[in-house]
This record gives structure tokens, sequence and C-alpha cells, in this order.
């Protein structure tokens, strides 16, 4: 398929905003047709969450002896530490940003796209009734 033809294509916005909901930030973009721009989205999706994990992971680690041994007092403690760390905090907050705005974009690009393709059909209709009219005069 040639780049002209897939221009001409129309979109689904909600495809593509269920796209970004259900597999993550980027993921819309790349339906769409914006190659670059989802995967950029996708690495700024993919490497916060993947510090959250990290995080989490290293303070699950503090308390993996007292675990082992059979102390599970520290659950909450870790449960609290998990809750009120800044970094989980911030790292969250920004990836599930990214990922509404990813949703958003992915819905209203789709629908600009066919908004624009709709006008460009409709004045090249008009074009065509006018050359036909200047044809028969």
């Amino acid at each position: 398929m040639d780049n002209k033809s897939a221009e001409t294509v129309p979109k689904k916005p909600f495809k593509a905003a269920m796209l970004s909901l259900l597999m993550g930030a980027g993921a819309g973009q790349i339906f769409n047709g914006q190659l670059f721009k989802g995967m950029v989205m996708i690495v700024l999706f993919i490497v916060p969450v993947i510090l959250v994990a990290n995080e989490i992971m290293n303070i699950y680690m503090r308390f993996l002896t007292r675990i082992m041994s059979g102390d599970l007092s520290v659950i909450p403690v870790i449960i609290e530490k998990i809750t009120n760390s800044g970094v989980i905090s911030s790292y969250s907050q920004f990836a599930l940003v990214l990922w509404g705005i990813s949703i958003v974009d992915a819905f209203y690009y789709a629908f600009l796209f066919n908004k624009k393709m709709a006008h460009e059909l409709k004045s090249n209709e008009n074009n065509v009734l006018v050359d036909s009219n200047e044809i028969k005069n």
C-alpha cells in the first residue's frame, strides 16, 4: 500500500482510544499511523512504570529476611512505605497523566483527521461541479 492511499483511509477514533486505554500509552497513536509519536509515548510510559516496580521491589527486599523467617508483621510497614513513597507517587502520576493524554490524543487525532478528509472530499466535489458547469457553458 502506498502512502497516498494510507493517508486517505478514514481513522477509527474509538478504536484508537480503546487501544491506548487497554494496551497503554502510544498504542492508539501507532494505530493512527503516528509511529514516532507512538513510540515516544510508549517509552515515556514504560520507563516510569519500570521505575515504580523497581522501587516497590527495593522496599520489599529490605524486609525479605524478616518475611522469610515468618515475621508477617512487617507487611503493614511495607504497604505504608510503598503508599508514602514520593518516588512511586511521582512516577505513577506521570505515567497516569501520560496515559490519559494518549487516550484523548488518539481519539482527537483520528476525529480531526476524518473531519479534514470529509472537508477535502466536499471541497473536491464542489470543484468538480464548478468544472463541469464551466464545460457545459
